[in-house]
């Protein structure tokens, strides 16, 4: 009886599950499509970059050059650093640069949502923009970031995320992973998500306008800020426009220690916001028929509903459990054909897993014989993550900050892994 009842659970869950996965294909084969950019105009729109920082006096300079070289009227922009306590000492390497900045004299609600918000009210306190952009410290931009995010505002979007690349993609094996891991998630993820107005996860590098901001005040402030405020956004119904020809450039951690533990971070936030805005999301999507919190639902729901099938994929094994999906049709009515279209379709998943990351590497204009083994290393990465779920899913919100360390210095950094002003040539011809 109990065999049974794990097998009826664990066919519910394949079911389940191969629907998901078959929702997640579907929208990723429409990635294919190109990307429709909004048209050319004149810079018109203000804009205040804000760059939260902590102990990132090595990097701030280099991140500020940057954005005072944007192709972007000067008087259009201004560039605000926000640190916590005036012995940082960013704010002096800021100030040299000329960037102005913000201190928030506060170390009890640390952590790089807290330090957003404050950020966000002071400088609306003190000027009024069209839009603001959110970034790391240690982030770069294309030349054309904001002229791009220009555009877009005047086309009527209200909250535009642009493309994030890697400032060291071929440090070794674990850059080269993540590096395939964003490039795969960009064309096959965010743009058709984006071009049928469904979920895009704000990342650094947003674009948020005044009036989105008005509908939807940033107060985001667990450790994972970002997948907090994009699911309040989706409760609100508003969705995120991602573009491709705008880049965000951002180091990318070149140790597997760092990489994980940078993981058990983001697994840590998805967990918080599992808990308090699944629910929420799915109301409005069966309330309001919203498709931008039903796909935000689904997203925050996808580690939770693995490690459940898992367990029940090991409770079915060892139980002996006969029960499959199988017993559920007329007796004589299960054709031997049903073996190889099983066969089949695990053989095209797999193919899918590892053709599609290359495939969004040749769209990058890559060699794709230098990343031969990321696709599997993706797959380890992905159960790494899994497991870290695991961990922490019965944990409490920490309110404190883990700051990624930075592999290289700037000046340090090869002038092949080094961001390109402009994106790659490759990227236009490959749209």
């Amino acid at each position: 009886m109990v065999a049974d009842l794990i097998g009826i659970v664990f066919t519910m869950l394949s079911v389940t599950v191969t629907l998901l996965y078959s929702y997640y294909v579907y929208f990723g084969i429409l990635g294919f499509m190109k990307h429709k950019p909004s048209p050319e105009v004149r810079p018109k729109k203000s804009i205040a970059i804000l760059l939260p920082a902590y102990r990132e006096e090595s990097v701030i300079g280099e991140t500020i050059r940057n954005l005072k070289a944007l192709d972007y009227p000067k008087d259009l922009y201004d560039i605000y650093v926000v640190i916590d306590t005036p012995d940082d000492m960013t704010g002096p390497a800021a100030e040299k640069e000329g960037a102005k900045v913000l201190v928030r004299n506060n170390t009890k609600n640390a952590g790089r949502g807290y330090a957003v918000k404050w950020g966000l009210e002071e400088v609306r306190r003190r000027k009024d923009y069209d839009a603001y952009i959110i970034m790391d410290a240690d982030n770069s931009l294309s030349k054309n970031y904001l002229a791009k995010m220009n555009n877009e505002l005047v086309a009527g979007h209200g909250i535009i995320q642009g493309n994030i690349r890697s400032k060291n993609p071929k440090e070794n094996w674990v850059t080269r992973t993540i590096h395939v891991d964003y490039a795969t998630r960009n064309r096959f993820v965010k743009q058709p998500r984006q071009d049928h107005k469904l979920c895009v996860f704000m990342e650094p590098g947003i674009c948020i306008s005044r009036e989105v901001l008005d509908k939807v005040p940033f107060d985001a402030v667990t450790i994972s800020e970002d997948i907090e405020y994009t699911s309040k956004l989706s409760c609100a119904g508003v969705h995120i426009r991602w573009i491709y020809d705008a880049d965000i450039f951002e180091e990318k951690p070149s140790s597997i220690k760092i990489a994980i533990k940078q993981r058990h971070k983001w697994m840590l936030g998805h967990t918080i916001v599992l808990k308090r805005y699944t629910g929420r999301l799915f109301w409005r999507a069966l309330r309001k028929g919203d498709t931008i919190a039903w796909d935000c639902a689904t997203y925050i729901l996808v580690p939770a509903l693995m490690v459940v099938y898992f367990f029940f994929f090991v409770a079915y094994i060892l139980s002996g459990s006969n029960f499959t999906l199988l017993a559920l049709l007329p007796r004589g009515s299960v054709d031997p054909t049903l073996i190889w279209i099983s066969t089949i379709v695990n053989t095209l998943v797999g193919f899918w897993w590892i053709a599609v990351p290359l495939y969004a590497l040749h769209l990058e204009g890559e060699r794709m014989r230098e990343y031969w083994y990321t696709p599997f290393t993706m797959m380890i990465l992905f159960f790494i993550q899994l497991l870290l779920f695991v961990a922490v899913i019965f944990k409490r919100d920490k309110k404190t900050y883990w700051h990624t360390p930075h592999a290289t210095s700037p000046a340090s950094r090869s002038v092949e892994n080094a961001p390109a002003a402009d994106p790659p040539a490759s990227q236009e011809s490959s749209k």
